[in-house]
């Protein structure tokens, strides 16, 4: 062989397992300035300058958006771009009114190593939640993952909720916008407690409608419901799937006692055409024969709508019990959007638009 050919190959050889080193490695000094302990425990180092994200299964891309930091985000999942899912859907998730997706780049999942290192990212958010997936996320980009969790049980008021924001605050550096909305939400909570405390009315209540692990409808309840909590409303499903939400049956809501019934707007048609079918059999439900049926805004797409349950709250208490839960509703949900969402102009009308919001059913 050729001296010079033989020098090229050699080259050529050298390069190839330098590339594989570093590709296997997670890259050459990409550690970063800043160390995060993310949700799974694992110590990470991000850069000080956090500003190009990918955002990876669900609840990632809500938590950047409460952040602030949409504008960040340079790649996101197929669900996230709608890529897969149904397109009627899409924007059952409130941050997708806010914000558009539609000017970011589709990576697809976490598997598509090379399509998310292409985006440029320098961090990536993920609510992946096996610590070895993660680890190997990491160690195939070479980008710093620090991952956040979005169990369907965290509500807005729990701790994982809080520490999620703070988790993501101090890995893009915005850890005064994080107490920010953590201060503000507690605020809420507790103006949401002062009318809880004035109230004596208990009535039991229903919610269904909901969506989780890709099947919905009037059957589809959970025993625990933060919005019933927040205002003092019983609820008349038990606890169950570890405070998930689960599929329940006619006969089980027929005999729950219910005195008012809430559907989510998720599955509002397909609910509707349910209770049609089983009218007959629902209809000695105290919240049937009196006509006490409403929606809600939609509680769980592609993770917590955390916001909704604040939103949803203010409406619940003000059907049962008006002279103590007084107020105007849609101006307590655009006070909920501004504190979520401070840099869009998203309000109670538009997200109605996609979602039908609060009303009376006529049943």
């Amino acid at each position: 062989m050729d001296s010079k050919v033989l020098a090229v190959a050699v080259i050529a050889i050298v390069l190839a397992a330098g590339i594989g080193v570093w590709y296997m490695s997670g890259g050459d000094d990409r550690g970063g300035d800043e160390t995060v302990t993310d949700a799974l425990g694992r110590t990470v180092s991000v850069p000080e300058n956090a500003d190009k994200v990918v955002c990876l299964s669900a609840g990632s891309s809500r938590l950047v958006c409460y952040l602030g930091a949409y504008d960040r985000i340079v790649g996101v999942d197929d669900q996230d771009s709608g890529a897969i899912g149904s397109p009627a859907n899409y924007h059952m998730a409130t941050y997708r009114v806010a914000y558009d997706f539609s000017r970011i780049t589709n990576v697809g999942s976490e598997e598509n190593f090379r399509g998310i290192i292409s985006t440029g990212a320098n961090l990536i958010v993920t609510s992946l939640t096996d610590k070895t997936q993660v680890d190997t996320l990491q160690l195939n980009t070479g980008i710093p993952v620090i991952a956040v969790t979005a169990a369907g049980n965290i509500d807005v008021d729990d701790e994982g909720f809080d520490s999620n924001l703070r988790i993501l605050g101090k890995a893009l550096g915005l850890e005064s916008r994080a107490e920010e909305l953590i201060k503000g939400k507690d605020a809420i909570l507790s103006e949401l407690s002062s009318y809880r405390s004035s109230s004596v009315v208990e009535p039991k209540c229903y919610i269904g409608g909901m969506f989780y692990m890709m099947k919905g409808g009037l059957d589809m309840t959970t025993g625990n419901y933060a919005p019933f909590d927040y205002v003092g409303a019983g609820n008349s499903m038990p606890d169950a799937n570890s405070g998930n939400p689960y599929l329940t049956s006619i006969k089980e809501i027929a005999s729950s006692g219910a005195e008012l019934m809430f559907v989510d707007s998720m599955t509002l048609s397909g609910s509707k055409a349910t209770f049609e079918q089983n009218r007959n059999v629902l209809s000695a439900l105290p919240a049937v024969s009196d006509g006490l049926l409403y929606s809600t805004l939609v509680y769980k797409y592609y993770g917590t709508n955390w916001e909704a349950e604040l939103m949803n709250a203010y409406f619940i208490g003000s059907v049962i019990d008006p002279p103590v839960f007084d107020y105007d509703v849609a101006e307590k949900a655009n006070m909920i959007l501004d504190l979520f969402y401070p840099d869009s102009d998203v309000d109670y009308d538009t997200l109605c638009g996609f979602q039908t919001g609060y009303s009376s059913l006529d049943w």
